[in-house]
């Protein structure tokens, strides 16, 4: 019979940290890493290589 309150407890309390880390994300923001963000440059994709194409012209024909 204690199983079922505990239970509710504990996922009540990780409802309660998720909203409260939720919450002081949006809420606490720092302007500076905004700015800092706002200019870099994005992260480039690199092209997918076919891995026996990069070999043969690497000189390996296995």
């Amino acid at each position: 019979m204690l199983l079922l309150p505990v239970l509710l407890a504990i996922g009540l309390s990780l409802v309660g940290v998720a909203v409260s880390a939720a919450t002081a994300h949006v809420l606490l923001r720092d302007p500076r890493v905004d700015a800092a963000t706002a200019g870099a440059p994005t992260a480039r994709r690199r092209r997918w290589v076919d891995p026996n194409e990069a070999a043969r012209a690497a000189g390996s024909w296995g």
